[in-house]
């Protein structure tokens, strides 16, 4: 499932809407972990009008380290903010963290060698500092516009056996259990899912194939706009 795209230079990003009879909907937005700050703040504005929010976010040293390198890359820039920071304050009681616990996702995360944890922690920080640079910019966009479902090894080769387990499948399943659970105790209701691009296409698998969901509306959504192009307060683009 295509969820990114590059459209006159800019990164867009596919918000879907899934619907059942008589079950809640479910409205996913594909979240990159740096974009403009209009971007976050429509799907925060945007998010924020359902019933139940899902937001993604881990509590353990990997995410704290992850969040602390997207902030240095985006500090004091004009347009660019993290999702880490942009959306920390986002709505109140009705938006729930479904994210793996600290504890699970430790669990997960010391299996892999001491080397490659600690090479995750020095490498990201470090290369976060290239993405201030307006040709590294139009490079993320290039990279991102690609995302597709992901080779569960391309991960592992850069950080070691075991990563893509603990970053990625784990947290697919932490989501997909949380929007069961909606589905199983709601008989209606708006559902917003706020989560990292790579989660979606598994969701939505589990949602069509196997809940009976369809998809009622598609919309793209300006994510990050390319060096040297104007950045709107309202981002949505032409329809799917």
């Amino acid at each position: 499932m295509k969820l990114s795209r590059k459209k006159n230079g800019n990164l867009e990003m596919l918000r879907l809407t899934l619907s059942r009879r008589g079950r809640p909907s479910f409205t996913l937005f594909p979240m990159v972990h740096v974009a403009d700050r209009a971007f976050f703040r429509q799907v925060a504005r945007e998010a924020d009008a359902h019933d139940l929010v899902l937001k993604e976010g881990v509590r353990a040293a990997a995410g704290r380290t992850a969040n602390r390198s997207h902030r240095i890359a985006t500090a004091g820039h004009r347009t660019l903010a993290a999702q880490s920071r942009s959306m920390s304050e986002s709505g109140g009681d009705h938006w729930i963290n479904a994210d793996l616990a600290p504890d699970k996702f430790g669990r997960h995360w010391r299996k892999l060698p001491l080397l490659r944890r600690a090479l995750f922690h020095i490498l990201l920080p470090v290369l976060s500092l290239f993405l201030r640079l307006p040709a590294a910019r139009r490079q993320m966009i290039d990279v991102l516009a690609e995302l597709g479902p992901q080779d569960d090894g391309s991960i592992d080769e850069i950080f070691g056996d075991g990563f893509h387990d603990a970053v990625v499948k784990r947290r697919d399943q932490a989501l997909i259990d949380a929007c069961i659970d909606v589905i199983d105790t709601w008989d209606e209701g708006k559902v917003a899912v706020v989560w990292g691009a790579a989660h979606i296409p598994p969701l939505v698998m589990v949602l069509m194939g196997t809940h009976g969901y369809r998809i009622t509306s598609r919309q793209w959504i300006t994510a990050m706009t390319a060096p040297g192009q104007p950045v709107q307060d309202v981002v949505n683009s032409d329809r799917a």
